[in-house]
């Protein structure tokens, strides 16, 4: 045996402390982790929270029915959670509240008036302020 083989099993030296060292540093380090998962749990329970908030306010719902989502559902999956037991929240799924967006009275109306060739009251309007003097644009507009 080579001198230096047989230094790497003699014990004679303050080798003993080691162990000891190694204990600390691995519970420094598992308890620096838990720290970090701690953390990271609490990021993605918020990031949840805010998350199934926003949802249940699209629908006015009570913020109180976050508490009664499974754990397991998240993004467009909740969307389709609230759509399905909407009728058990009071509220009626998008799909179902208006087929037509809110302007489609207004599309109509315009899309009648171009058929129907008659021009708009504005377009009368238009015709009679242009015809008035400043002194009767002034008193219709309360200004003298």
């Amino acid at each position: 045996m080579t001198g230096t083989e047989y230094n790497l099993f003699d014990e004679s030296d303050n080798s003993s402390d080691l162990p000891k060292k190694l204990r600390a540093k691995i519970k420094e380090l598992q308890d620096s982790l838990d720290e970090a998962n701690g953390r990271i749990s609490e990021y993605t329970q918020r990031d949840r929270t805010e998350s199934i908030g926003q949802v249940l306010q699209r629908y006015n719902l009570n913020p109180k029915i976050a508490d009664l989502v499974p754990k397991d559902i998240e993004g467009e999956a909740l969307d389709q959670w609230v759509a399905d037991y909407a009728d058990v929240f009071g509220v009626t799924p998008p799909a179902q509240q208006a087929s037509q967006p809110a302007y489609a009275g207004d599309v109509n109306r315009m899309a009648a008036l171009e058929q129907s060739g008659q021009p708009s009251v504005a377009m009368n309007d238009l015709a009679q302020i242009e015809q008035m003097s400043p002194e009767e644009l002034l008193a219709m507009l309360g200004g003298r």
